[in-house]
């Protein structure tokens, strides 16, 4: 029963994986590294250090996940090009990473941005039981990284999934990370602890 409710959380996760054939395919800058425990992007100056309480998933983790997703989730959903990272702990909670090319249409103003965001996973979950919006308590920003973010609870085969989307812009591109738990202390948990362990460059004055 475990397993099972682990792999809802991780396929509610990666339907959030901005999956859209508008901005162009990134290139190894824009997509960054996994080493030694951490995911760099030297591009946008981003480092996460995730190890040892997060390990990545492997291709076949991934691929099985993707496929309890489009069974139980969304059947039109495929893996996206702009995730950059899937990461997950020993309490079945786990974390992507999208990096997406900013489109000339996207909306300048962030929450608006998160608002669009917002209308397209509800598209996405339309076949859950019991979907929910709350507002959401963490920010994973600091005083020059503005984030929006907004959380949604919903039940995937009798399982409870809690899920935040937490986003922000930066040097041309839109960050996205989403974490899925099940339940509101265990996404504020994961939230906390990968906002300190999540560094910045300081933005140019």
């Amino acid at each position: 029963m475990a397993e099972r409710a682990a792999a809802a959380r991780k396929a509610a996760a990666r339907h959030h994986a901005t999956d859209t054939d508008g901005p162009p395919a990134l290139t190894p800058e824009q997509k960054g590294t996994v080493r030694d425990g951490e995911y760099v992007n030297d591009l946008l100056q981003l480092r996460l250090n995730f190890s040892p309480e997060w390990q990545p998933f492997s291709d076949d983790r991934m691929a099985r996940d993707e496929a309890i997703g489009r069974l139980y989730i969304d059947s039109s959903s495929r893996s996206s090009p702009y995730r950059v990272l899937w990461i997950g702990d020993n309490r079945g909670r786990n974390v992507s990473l999208s990096v997406v090319p900013v489109p000339p249409d996207l909306p300048s103003q962030l929450d608006e941005v998160a608002s669009k965001f917002k209308q397209v996973s509800r598209q996405q979950l339309a076949r859950v039981e019991n979907l929910a919006e709350e507002t959401e308590p963490v920010l994973m920003g600091d005083a020059q990284h503005k984030f929006a973010a907004f959380r949604f609870k919903f039940n995937v085969q009798d399982h409870n999934i809690v899920q935040s989307a937490q986003l922000t812009r930066t040097r041309g591109m839109l960050v996205l990370f989403t974490v899925t738990g099940s339940s509101d202390l265990d996404v504020t948990d994961a939230l906390q602890s990968l906002k300190s362990k999540l560094t910045w460059a300081p933005l140019a004055p």
